[in-house]
């Protein structure tokens, strides 16, 4: 009875044709942002390594101070030149 009424469908077998490709995209698709979200993990803790050696090194007091004393050489070194006193911003 079923297969009698399905062979009355106008173009069935073109119908179930795309009734399966649909079924085997979303299944691509699926594995695929599944797969980049695996990718978006990873770049986001890279990103979270990246920003907490930023803030160690910003945090870093001795570097900041070597980083003023080196300035400070530099700009003695060109005093009286166009570059000269060089406005860094190494405050502290």
């Amino acid at each position: 009875m079923y297969l009698s009424k399905m062979m009355k469908v106008p173009r069935v077998e073109s119908k179930l044709r795309v009734f399966c490709f649909k079924i085997q995209f979303r299944t691509q698709v699926w594995r695929y942002l599944h797969s980049k979200s695996d990718l978006v993990s990873k770049f986001k803790r890279s990103l979270n390594t990246v920003n907490s050696a930023c803030n160690e090194v910003r945090n870093f007091l001795k570097l900041k101070d070597l980083m003023k004393k080196i300035l400070y050489l530099g700009n003695t070194l060109n005093q009286g030149t166009a570059r000269g006193l060089s406005n860094a911003s190494f405050t502290g």
